[in-house]
């Protein structure tokens, strides 16, 4: 089940929901790094037969969606 949570209550081994223009993916964080008003994280494509390592930040008080290891990501819709 997914859950919201603030961009600076990330913590490394979660699942993030990234919503990009051609559809949803997964990430696992591996770096959450935490700065004066954000946070930087860093992350690995879970979906897909290929990895792929995203950088991405967000400022505190944004809303980021955490997925349980196995839970597949919405279907996009534009």
């Amino acid at each position: 089940m997914s859950r919201l949570v603030l961009a600076e209550q990330l913590s490394v081994g979660d699942v993030v929901l990234l919503q990009i223009n051609t559809g949803n993916r997964r990430a696992r964080l591996e770096v959450a790094q935490q700065r004066a008003s954000s946070v930087k994280l860093i992350g690995r494509n879970l979906d897909g037969g290929y990895v792929v390592r995203c950088e991405f930040g967000m400022k505190h008080g944004e809303l980021a969606t955490v997925l349980e290891d196995d839970e597949q990501p919405p279907h996009f819709t534009a």
